[in-house]
């Protein structure tokens, strides 16, 4: 029976499933004065059947609060997007496989080392902005930055954290989600690139149609001017012949 199916014993049920036990065994005549003393005896059977329940119950608790928390883990662990814990001091406390991976940690820990340090530099101070904004009762939206692994190259993320606090010490730590966007903003440039040529081609192409259409405008400005003045010279040339058949 799991934890979801059983039902939570009370103190009143367990007693009373104790007290069954213990009147289901068979009967003990005893004397009127030794009445108190099995009064006695039998409170204390009583109270052991119930502890002896009670802690049937805890280690069925135990095995499935165990059960969970490996199940947990394991999410945690498999999840593609990369999860930190990182207190007060700015320190790693916890990550997940895909934030190693991410930050490229290898078989080195990273817990107690500072999170910055692996934030590209110019980045760092968009990173600290944004934890301090969320620090705070107000939210943010998420911010991209980058990560410098040990190697030097850089993995761009969106990283979303939300920051924890309890009645006692007030702020704790902050949880942080990193989703690796390094091919997203390839794709981006990209297209940025493949966008500014194909406004330079277009642009280029205008300028061609242009030039294209002025130069056909001076052709033809220039062969009706030869035409026209063609025609002109013969148009005289017949005239003076017309002239010259009078004679």
């Amino acid at each position: 029976m799991t934890h979801r199916d059983r039902k939570a014993v009370d103190f009143k049920t367990l007693r009373q499933q104790a007290e069954q036990i213990i009147t289901s065994r068979d009967p003990v005549a005893v004397d009127t004065d030794e009445q108190d003393l099995v009064r006695l005896i039998y409170e204390l059977e009583v109270y052991q059947v119930e502890l002896t329940l009670q802690n049937e119950e805890l280690r069925h608790a135990a095995k499935d609060l165990e059960a969970a928390r490996n199940e947990y883990f394991d999410l945690y662990d498999t999840a593609p997007v990369g999860f930190v814990t990182v207190d007060r001091n700015g320190l790693i406390q916890r990550y997940n496989l895909a934030a190693a991976q991410m930050l490229d940690a290898g078989e080195n820990s990273l817990v107690g080392r500072m999170f910055s340090s692996r934030i590209f530099r110019s980045h760092q101070v968009a990173y600290f902005s944004y934890l301090r904004d969320i620090a705070g009762p107000n939210t943010a939206a998420p911010c991209e930055l980058q990560l410098v692994r040990p190697d030097g190259t850089r993995v761009e993320i969106r990283l979303q954290a939300v920051s924890k606090r309890n009645p006692a010490d007030g702020f704790t730590h902050w949880r942080m989600a990193l989703v690796d966007i390094t091919d997203h903003k390839r794709y981006e440039r990209e297209l940025e690139h493949r966008a500014t040529q194909l406004a330079r081609l277009t642009s280029e192409l205008t300028l061609a149609e242009q030039r294209e259409r002025r130069r056909l405008a001076q052709l033809l400005h220039d062969d009706l001017q030869q035409l026209l003045a063609g025609s002109r010279i013969h148009l005289e040339i017949l005239a003076e012949e017309g002239n010259l058949d009078k004679k």
